[in-house]
């Protein structure tokens, strides 16, 4: 709501024009493909493939797919496999270097250490401390898996 002239003025906008969103026939297809897989998945719980059922994340967030390109024009966070490595470094490792005792504090600290790790290494190598081939610097020997 905006004041304009001591009125009130409601002004709404669609995030995306209508005229952006052109391929009516194909979302409308896509979202009969996205029905006829969660309808047929079934067969693999009642055939006995997987007695006890699975979970497809990657394919669950196809259901919110074509509100996302209605919403905002193009599909947005469908891959994961940016998302999957940042979890690897960021949660996984530093997980694995903590003793599992209270680990959320253990693995901040671990990622700060290895933050200032990475920068004291780039900027040895700026300095010519070090060669360029010690980065990215290794992975911690810690993990325990």
């Amino acid at each position: 709501m905006m004041k304009k002239g001591g009125k009130l003025t409601k002004i709404q906008l669609n995030p995306v024009p209508p005229k952006m969103v052109q391929c009516i026939k194909s979302l409308a297809a896509l979202q009969t493909a996205i029905e006829r897989f969660h309808t047929h998945r079934e067969i693999f719980h009642t055939s006995g493939v997987q007695p006890t059922g699975f979970n497809l994340p990657r394919q669950h967030s196809l259901v919110h797919l074509i509100h996302q390109i209605q919403e905002f024009g193009a599909p947005g966070g469908l891959c994961s496999s940016i998302t999957e490595s940042c979890h690897i470094t960021a949660v996984k490792w530093p997980w694995h270097c903590s003793n599992h005792y209270k680990a959320l504090g253990q693995m901040l600290l671990t990622n700060q250490r290895l933050d200032k790790l990475l920068r004291a290494c780039a900027d040895f190598v700026e300095r010519r401390m070090l060669p360029p081939s010690h980065l990215p610097p290794p992975k911690p020997a810690c993990p325990r898996s």
